[in-house]
């Protein structure tokens, strides 16, 4: 028996997932969210931000008894919403006046111990517009300011990130599932930082796959438009964490997808692999300073691989290697640079599951990890 729950801010598609979820994998949809119901029913023509301070206290209390419905249902299920949003929502509606109300200490540590009885949570990051549905209040820096106290909330769980198109994140909660898309387990990334090794490994792939008659193709990296003028850009700050820098950047990478006719070669039967894809763009200009919900809106349509292998390097490694090579790019040499894009990485390996190779390993060794990944799951 599983029990799926669903979160993240408001207008971040839990919903649309949910019944997604459920109509692929033949997993009942219990409705989590009822605040709308039980504002209605409670607290007429009250706007559920304008609550106060006991009043919200009141609907925290009902929202808690309302998820209940799906740990007490007799069987899998799937739901948009979970205990562990009581908490946010009841901070910022009420300016913090909610943790006040008799019993609140008590009620947080319930709200915990409830959230930890789902077997998976798929976390959603706001990476789509707000939408109006006439009552969720439209306040852009309140939604995004839930979303970090969520975020914030689940590092003590074991989560996954679920992120880009329906059929995307559908997909990715598949392979949580143990349902696996064949087809997308052969669309293979390599990310790492620069000289951590991906090309030497990418071409030991090629020559294995072969070997055993698997027709595989390497994605080209292309100087696109879109790169062009980014590279142009970045000659003149190296620093550059605009929007617009980000936004090249991104549409370069997902120029590159499409003109390797990833998703044909795929559905031909194809492996594909590509030397970095959308982790490359959101670690460098995470690493930058771009804030986490920027970065998973600018890549947002391009889908996650199937399978994304993250050679490991020691920061001071790879600045050392690059000192050697390409001492003329800032960005490259820049120990605490690479640190922080090493730190987001990592971060983004545990959301998203990737498949990380340990450092400090014999290049033979990291071979036989690589082999054992890809054909030893797929083939």
């Amino acid at each position: 028996m599983v029990k799926i729950a669903i979160t993240g801010t408001h207008s971040t598609g839990k919903t649309t997932l949910a019944k997604s979820i459920s109509e692929q994998f033949k997993i009942p949809y219990i409705r989590g969210d009822k605040s709308i119901q039980i504002c209605n029913s409670l607290f007429p023509n009250v706007p559920i931000n304008k609550l106060s301070a006991y009043d919200a206290w009141k609907l925290q209390r009902m929202m808690f008894e309302s998820f209940n419905e799906s740990l007490n249902h007799n069987g899998d299920c799937v739901t948009d919403g979970f205990h562990l949003s009581c908490l946010p929502y009841g901070l910022r509606y009420t300016d913090n006046k909610i943790t006040q109300m008799e019993g609140y200490n008590e009620f947080v540590q319930a709200v915990l111990d409830k959230s930890k009885e789902f077997d998976i949570i798929f976390y959603l990051p706001p990476e789509i517009a707000l939408e109006n549905n006439n009552f969720r209040p439209q306040d852009q820096a309140l939604r995004m300011d839930i979303d970090t106290i969520i975020f914030s909330l689940l590092q003590d769980f074991n989560y996954r990130t679920l992120s880009g198109t329906i059929e995307s994140r559908t997909r990715q909660a598949g392979d949580e599932l143990g349902i696996r898309d064949e087809q997308w387990s052969n669309y293979i990334v390599f990310e790492g930082l620069p000289r951590s090794g991906k090309s030497t490994q990418i071409q030991s792939l090629k020559q294995k796959a072969e070997s055993r008659g698997i027709k595989l193709y390497l994605c080209e990296r292309n100087d696109n438009e879109f790169m062009t003028e980014f590279k142009r850009r970045r000659k003149t700050n190296w620093y550059d964490n605009s929007r617009e820098m980000l936004k090249l950047h991104a549409e370069g990478i997902k120029y590159d997808f499409r003109i390797n006719n990833v998703e044909e070669r795929l559905a031909e039967g194809q492996m594909v692999v590509a030397d970095r894809q959308k982790f490359t763009t959101m670690s460098l200009f995470g690493a930058l300073g771009i804030p986490r919900y920027l970065l998973y809106e600018a890549v947002y349509d391009l889908p996650d691989p199937g399978k994304v292998i993250y050679l490991d390097t020691n920061p001071a490694i790879s600045v050392m290697r690059s000192i050697q090579t390409e001492s003329d790019r800032p960005l490259k040499v820049d120990l605490s640079l690479q640190e922080k894009v090493r730190a987001l990485y990592l971060h983004y390996a545990r959301d998203h599951r990737f498949h990380v190779i340990k450092p400090n390993q014999s290049s033979q060794k990291v071979t036989q990890e690589i082999d054992a990944f890809v054909f030893g799951e797929s083939r």
